[in-house]
């Protein structure tokens, strides 16, 4: 599967300079298919199927882990005969504020819905853009497994809406994806499945109370379980 990925500058605030985020763009694309051409036949690619845009100020090592989360993505995918019919962008900002932007950008949020966004979510998936915005952040650049965490979950979002958008329970939309990072972390020598689930399991024992079981039936009712329970 290719990949290409361009390089681009999102602004600090909404009026950098007088220009907009439109007009503010930095094109530098680095055209990996045709690296990866030149090593292997053409034969050996799928069509391309993502584009990951970093924000000019991502570090180089976060540029690697994410690099490496979409290219285990990839393995899975075809692993598991999964074939997308649209090309996703990968868009990945350098901080809260540029994520702000992104979003304000690619999904016309407003100021204030953005930051109320990035307050709780380390990345979004804008399943009818086929894009993924992933917030920067310096754990994305020293610790592989945290991205490994965010991004597989969201590109699963993704196959979920290019398989069907039938509207379902909402722990249902959020689990699979977990789900899909457990065996993407797991594919990356980040531990095991069984370990992952087990995590879960003890943090859901440590609950003071167990939700009503008519919670299972909302729509809205969804709550992010952390990696590692508590300590008491």
């Amino acid at each position: 599967m290719e990949i290409n990925v361009t390089v681009r500058s999102f602004p600090r605030s909404p009026m950098e300079g007088g220009k907009t985020m439109a007009g503010n763009k930095v094109h530098i694309i680095l055209l990996v298919t045709l690296l990866l051409l030149a090593i292997f036949p053409v034969s050996a690619f799928a069509a391309s199927w993502a584009e990951i845009i970093y924000d000019s100020e991502v570090p180089a090592q976060t540029r690697k882990n994410i690099a490496s989360a979409v290219d285990t993505v990839a393995d899975l995918l075809t692993q598991y005969n999964i074939a997308l019919r649209y090309d996703i962008k990968v868009v990945v900002t350098a901080d809260t504020e540029s994520y702000i932007q992104a979003l304000m950008f690619y999904n016309k949020d407003s100021r204030a819905k953005a930051e109320e966004v990035a307050k709780s979510s380390g990345g979004v998936s804008l399943n009818d853009r086929h894009i993924l915005l992933i917030r920067g952040t310096s754990l994305l650049n020293t610790s592989p497994s945290e991205v490994y965490r965010v991004v597989p979950h969201e590109l699963f979002h993704q196959v979920q809406n290019q398989y069907g958008k039938a509207r379902t329970l909402n722990w249902l939309v959020e689990g699979t994806p977990e789900v899909f990072q457990f065996v993407a972390r797991e594919k990356a020598g980040f531990g095991k499945v069984a370990d992952f689930v087990r995590q879960a399991e003890q943090i859901v024992r440590q609950d003071s109370a167990i939700p009503d079981v008519r919670e299972l039936a909302n729509y809205q009712s969804f709550q992010f379980i952390p990696d590692k329970p508590k300590q008491e």
